[in-house]
């Protein structure tokens, strides 16, 4: 049969709702022992569930690959099939209280912008410390749409937290806060003794972080894009901690959401000054999808 997975299951295995859910999870999680955490079971358990659904598809579906483990072809092409045609139903008759967060042992993979990153990741861990005891967490730094979109899919990626404007429109989000946008400037900046306008704000040399590191369409270059403006980025840098030293020393404008600026601005010892940012920014939203 060229289309091969659920049409090949007999009525019987089809209705066995249990082993469909445990091997859809196994297929998302592609780890035994976080399933076994989600589903409050024993690792021998789920592991003897795995070797069933590998033996009513007729394929291995997860193989070791160095440390950790992937999907076969065959396994990637199941869990498409389970995602589409399983999740709604288990969702559908779910009684929502299947997630316990204080059993769980999910290795929870967060991926968040570095210049949000300390204010919010103490906040993150203390709540799943408090909430999830046996749960674990590993940050990392957003990479393109392209590879959040894929990550998230594979379920290599829980949850993203960034400030692109427009988020991508297939995927669940939800907001988390929204500031209006400020400037941070050396204190004898030549701009800095009047008020940033659209103009004197364009003809400006900018820093902002490298692209390659964070997401594509950050919330400054997208926004202005929309309106068809774009600005000199001439100091491109991976890591925000070197930000207020750079701003320091050279000419360049700094721009993010107005708490981050301020907060900077005292830590600078009065080195740098903060600046409203031109009203065609808006504000900078912060969202988790």
């Amino acid at each position: 049969m060229s289309d091969t997975g659920l049409r090949d299951l007999d009525i019987d295995t089809a209705l066995d709702l249990k082993l469909m859910k445990v091997t859809l999870l196994l297929l998302k999680e592609r780890s035994v022992t976080r399933v076994a955490g989600q589903l409050a079971q024993s690792q021998p358990a789920v592991a003897a569930l795995l070797k069933r659904a590998r033996q009513v598809f007729g394929d291995p579906l997860l193989v070791r690959d160095g440390q950790h483990m992937v999907l076969t072809t065959r396994g990637e092409e199941i869990y498409r099939q389970l995602e589409r045609a399983i999740a709604p139903l288990l969702a559908a008759i779910s009684d929502g209280g299947a997630f316990e967060p204080s059993l769980s042992q999910k290795r929870f993979q967060v991926s968040i912008l570095s210049a949000f990153a300390e204010y919010l990741v103490p906040d993150i861990c203390q709540r799943l410390a408090r909430e999830a005891p046996q749960a674990s967490i590993v940050f990392s730094t957003p990479r393109s749409t392209e590879h959040i979109t894929r990550d998230l899919g594979s379920g290599q990626l829980d949850l993203v937290i960034g400030n692109s404007p427009e988020p991508p429109g297939h995927l669940r989000f939800a907001a988390h806060c929204s500031h209006p946008f400020g400037c941070l400037m050396r204190a004898d900046h030549p701009l800095a003794a009047e008020p940033l306008t659209t103009e004197r704000y364009l003809s400006a040399k900018h820093i902002a972080p490298d692209s390659s590191s964070e997401m594509n369409l950050g919330p400054v270059k997208g926004r202005l894009s929309q309106l068809g403006l774009r600005r000199e980025v001439s100091i491109k840098v991976a890591d925000f901690h070197h930000v207020p030293a750079i701003l320091a020393q050279t000419d360049v404008i700094f721009t993010s959401a107005a708490p981050y600026v301020q907060d900077l601005t005292r830590q600078s010892g009065g080195r740098l000054v903060a600046r409203e940012a031109p009203a065609v920014l808006k504000k900078m939203d912060l969202y988790g999808w």
